[in-house]
């Protein structure tokens, strides 16, 4: 029998853009070295050496390039109103919120207008490659909207509308509920059917791909995560669990990720080998 030539921690590849995105990726390292594995800067200039991976990660950033997207549409739905915390909670949160506020500043995270079409192109070959591996796979924000995409899906171009005449929600703090669904893979990760997430998106999922089904929602119907039926992993959340730390339950999103990466890293074929 094949014996794995895998050693060490799995190797667990994370997008970005090719300028900023340092705080995205500073979080998004601890998150992953948090949970046993070893996080690997992706970006579009990189020459990446040929190495094995065994879990993707598809960070946020810039809108998908609207070549990619089809059949957009807005939509009105009633206003999510705001849920109570315990003190305890409110309390940590407000100390992490200029830390991390201010690693994002620093590390030049701004409204990008703009869309990256050779991050798509990068990023798209990537997610091919781990698909036809059946490697892990974790999208966040941008990295699940690519997701649904990449699977035959579409997006709601501004979901301004899902709040009516309130002010789209937008905040690093986990200030926003989200249902998910008894049974899901999300839900099994999570340990829970509801539970408080950030908001840094002005678009998301409306028809899933082939294979995804939404699998959460906020109280406003705006699609929360997506995942794969008939993959081991491959979950798509909307919010950006790697900006809070100091939730047991996001930092469950890594350790599951890092968990299955390393199941397939012992298997004889269970890495793939991604070229610039």
């Amino acid at each position: 029998m094949k014996r794995s030539l895998a050693v060490g921690k799995p190797r667990i590849g994370v997008t970005g853009p090719a300028r900023g995105g340092f705080a995205a990726w500073l979080f998004t390292w601890l998150a992953v070295r948090r949970a046993g594995g070893k996080a690997v800067r992706m970006r579009p200039q990189q020459d990446i050496p040929a190495a094995r991976f065994h879990g993707l990660i598809l960070g946020g950033g810039a809108d998908v390039n609207p070549e990619l997207r089809r059949n957009w549409v807005r939509a009105t739905v009633d206003y999510m109103r705001e849920s109570t915390r315990s003190w305890p909670r409110r309390i940590l949160d407000v100390l992490l919120y200029p830390l991390v506020t201010i690693i994002r500043a620093l590390g030049g995270v701004k409204r990008e207008e703009s869309f990256d079409a050779r991050r798509d192109h990068f990023e798209r070959r990537i997610l091919q490659h781990a698909l036809k591996q059946s490697l892990p796979v974790l999208g966040i924000c941008r990295g699940a909207q690519l997701v649904n995409i990449m699977l035959g899906g579409t997006l709601h171009s501004d979901i301004q509308d899902f709040y009516g005449e309130m002010p789209l929600p937008h905040t690093v703090l986990p200030r926003r509920f989200i249902r998910i669904d008894a049974g899901s893979r999300l839900h099994q990760v999570l340990q829970a059917e509801r539970c408080r997430v950030n908001a840094l998106h002005h678009q998301s999922i409306r028809q899933p791909g082939r294979g995804l089904t939404i699998v959460a929602c906020n109280e406003s119907g705006v699609a929360q995560a997506v995942e794969h039926s008939k993959k081991p992993f491959l979950i798509g959340v909307q919010w950006h669990p790697e900006y809070l730390p100091q939730l047991w339950r996001q930092q469950e999103i890594f350790r599951s990720l890092v968990a299955e990466a390393e199941r397939k890293m012992h298997q004889p074929e269970g890495s793939v080998l991604f070229r610039s």
